[in-house]
């Protein structure tokens, strides 16, 4: 992983960011500490993310049978299949950056993609 990064780093100077979050399966403050190492070795930016599946914490349920559709079994069947926990919901970008400086990664913070250095293209639309 330290090999693709220090590519992209050189490849795309100054447009790129590593991604980082919690996963909650007990291994985060060892894997955040390895990305942060891969970041400051590289010169990659770290970048708070949530890997959203849903808005609300409350819509869970509806990505659990969306799962369940999807691998052809029924709730009682998933098992691991299923997300272990309901993280993986929008969140401000003051709850992100908390939960990175309550770990330790304090210098990791979310970004409003508003200020990403990279912005659409306006192509202008061609009728034939």
């Amino acid at each position: 992983m330290a090999d693709f990064a220090a590519r992209v780093a050189a490849e795309f100077e100054g447009r790129a960011y590593l991604a980082v979050q919690h996963l909650y399966r007990g291994d985060d403050a060892q894997r955040l500490a390895r990305l942060a190492a891969i970041g400051e070795t590289t010169g990659l930016p770290l970048v708070a993310v949530n890997d959203v599946l849903y808005h609300l914490p409350e819509r869970r349920p509806l990505q659990d049978v969306l799962t369940c559709i999807r691998e052809g079994c029924t709730i009682g069947e998933a098992g691991y299949r299923l997300i272990a926990n309901a993280e993986r919901h929008l969140k401000a970008p003051q709850e992100m950056g908390g939960s990175f400086a309550a770990s330790g990664r304090s210098r990791t913070r979310p970004r409003d993609r508003r200020s990403l250095p990279v912005q659409p293209r306006r192509t202008p639309l061609r009728i034939p």
